[in-house]
């Protein structure tokens, strides 16, 4: 089964990825890891979330971690999924980013998404 999760390896470091399980271990598509910055402020501690490449330097989509090295698998909130893609289309440079403004509209579904990315992955859209 395919899906997009957030994973916490054993050192702590989180990744969210199109996640497929083997036997032995997940192949993580498109990772990109989860960097959390903490700024203090006349409130208290205000925490901020980026999602950057979890191998910058890399041309590779897919990664092998095997599960003794994975701490904790769990779904990415539908209401991330949108945001997770467009970052992942970004990072991995597979689309150029248009200067059209966003225009909002109808919140994508679940399926939806899915549909576009494997769609993009399949080379049966621009």
């Amino acid at each position: 089964m395919t899906t997009v999760s957030v994973i916490t390896i054993d050192n702590m470091l989180q990744l969210i990825a199109v996640l497929e399980e083997t036997e032995t271990g997940y192949f993580l598509t498109r990772p990109l890891r989860v960097f959390r910055n903490f700024t203090p402020s006349d409130r208290g501690t205000i925490e901020t979330c980026s999602l950057v490449s979890w191998v910058p330097f890399s041309e590779d989509e897919v990664f092998y971690v095997e599960k003794n090295k994975i701490v904790n698998v769990s779904n990415l909130g539908e209401k991330y999924l949108f945001d997770y893609f467009n970052i992942a289309e970004t990072t991995y440079g597979e689309e150029e980013q248009s200067s059209e403004p966003h225009l909002e509209a109808d919140e994508p579904t679940n399926d939806d998404i899915w549909d576009y990315y494997e769609a993009k992955k399949n080379n049966q859209i621009n």
